[in-house]
């Protein structure tokens, strides 16, 4: 820094000195020239220098090396002229310590590409300031130019990951330079989605999407977009404190191909977005018929299970309650034939089950009637409880049960409208008296237990109601002697007719 003249010096006869531009400050050990001019007076002139050193130096300019140590120096120039009118005039001249450059970094974790932001501190030197900063082995560079020495905010861009390293040189107005290196932080990658194979997805059931997230600057908010055919993603928003996986779980409601757009920002402000893409196929399905001709014991009775959807092979099991069964394994989905032969008469109840490799499973149960040996079935009345399971199998009905649901359809059950009230007695008091009702010979227990389950009601409700209609005496339990019990109505008498209570017999079906 200089002024551009000096404060000059006149003497009585009009002789007038100055120092052109002296330094304000100068640098240790910097060189410098010194210059003086006069006005007026009668020449010829004499000048000389006086730097404070008890030396004197004549001419216009001089040279000048200032001190290795910071100090005040007062320059003198003196000029006398022909008649000996003396004029003089000083300066003074600061000596600072050569400029140094002080690099602080903030240890911050950023993404590569993002600015890293740093403390720069300058002292010394002479001012104005020219400092360049630059990422080592790095193409990001900032040059600022700072009027003083101070502290201020720089910052660079890195461009690989890794530790970002810093160097900075400060250049003041003498050309004197000081160079420093220090770490700032370090870079990452910018953040990146990945998902792994999506397990096996069907219809209706909670899939797991294994999205994870990888570098970046944590922490990590994203959110997800619902797509058209999925029920609900859970959950739709959220934030991960670190690297990991994100717990996203959705819900399909219908087969094909879906697309979920998935999209997350880090703390260094990078977004990033992918599209979650989920193959949905046909939930776990069974479905079972019996033959078309009516069953009688020690006859055939085919029975066709057809499996579609989930994902195989397959394991499935048939059982007919009278302790037939078959069971076994197959690689892809279709039909399952397999014909029993009842070796008891009354309703049977048929279960099935299936089991896809993901380990969910389809239930389908139901009951069929099975005829005495040597029972002629083909005048059976069309609105009995036989005749209308005959005319559904010769239809070729099915029964269908989706994994996870109990669907379970009475193919012979036929509701009265002249079916009392429900009883206050109790749910159990009521189904008991409308499923006898419909079944002439009684029901095994086991099947009462499936029927009344379709209902809603519990084990202990069916079994308070059997017990409420025993000690009224209109049901008997009997023990068949093959392990089954069968409950059956007992027909109200003459003398204690009790047709408010009763369930509708066989005549009331057929004259509706």
């Amino acid at each position: 820094m200089s002024r551009d003249l000096a404060a000059s010096g006149q003497s009585s006869d009009g002789l007038t000195v100055a120092i052109v531009r002296p330094p304000v400050d100068i640098d240790v050990r910097a060189n410098v020239t010194l210059t003086g001019v006069a006005l007026g007076g009668v020449g010829p002139y004499d000048a000389f220098w006086s730097m404070a050193t008890g030396e004197v130096s004549p001419g216009w300019s001089i040279g000048w090396t200032a001190p290795d140590q910071p100090t005040r120096v007062f320059a003198l120039f003196e000029v006398r002229d022909h008649q000996g009118s003396v004029a003089e005039v000083q300066a003074p001249i600061s000596v600072v310590a050569t400029p140094f450059l002080e690099l602080s970094g903030l240890g911050a974790v950023g993404d590569v590409g993002v600015p890293f932001l740093f403390s720069v501190n300058v002292t010394g030197g002479v001012g104005p300031f020219d400092v360049t900063c630059s990422v080592v082995d790095g193409a990001s560079n900032e040059t600022t130019a700072a009027p003083s020495d101070g502290r201020f905010t720089a910052a660079v861009v890195p461009d690989t990951p890794g530790p970002v390293w810093v160097v900075g040189t400060v250049t003041d107005a003498d050309g004197r330079s000081f160079s420093a290196v220090t770490p700032i932080g370090r870079a990452t990658p910018p953040p990146v989605l990945s998902m792994a194979n999506v397990p096996f997805a069907e219809v209706g059931y909670v899939t797991s999407l294994p999205l994870a997230v990888a570098e970046g600057t944590p922490p990590f908010a994203w959110s997800v977009t619902v797509a058209p055919g999925v029920s609900a993603v859970t959950p739709a928003t959220g934030t991960l404190a670190s690297d990991g996986a994100i717990p996203l779980s959705a819900t399909f409601d219908e087969v094909g191909l879906f697309s979920i757009p998935v999209a997350l920002v880090d703390a260094s402000g990078v977004s990033v977005a992918t599209n979650l893409t989920v193959n949905v196929s046909a939930g776990l399905n069974l479905t079972i018929a019996p033959g078309a001709s009516p069953s009688v014991v020690g006859s055939p009775l085919p029975l066709r299970a057809t499996i579609s959807g989930g994902l195989p092979p397959y394991e499935y099991r048939i059982a007919l309650s009278d302790n037939e069964l078959s069971e076994g394994n197959i690689s892809q989905v279709g039909p399952i034939d397999w014909t029993a032969t009842p070796v008891v008469a009354g309703y049977l109840t048929v279960h099935a089950s299936v089991r896809d490799s993901t380990g969910r499973v389809a239930n389908v149960t139901f009951t069929v009637y099975v005829a005495p040996a040597g029972a002629v079935l083909s005048g059976v009345a069309p609105g009995s409880a036989t005749g209308t399971l005959a005319a559904l199998a010769a239809a070729g009905g099915s029964v269908a049960a989706l994994v996870g649901a109990f669907l379970f359809r009475r193919w012979w059950h036929r509701r009265s409208p002249n079916l009392p009230k429900p009883s206050p007695d109790g749910p159990g008091h009521t189904v008991v008296r409308e499923l006898l009702a419909e079944a002439e010979d009684g029901l095994d227990r086991s099947t009462l237990e499936l029927l009344a389950e379709e209902r809603h009601i519990s084990a202990a409700e069916l079994t308070a109601g059997i017990a409420a209609w025993q000690r009224a005496g209109r049901v008997r339990v009997d023990d068949d002697g093959d392990g089954r019990q069968v409950v059956r109505w007992v027909p109200p008498t003459a003398s204690d007719p009790d047709l408010g209570s009763a369930p509708a017999g066989k005549a009331d079906e057929e004259a509706l």
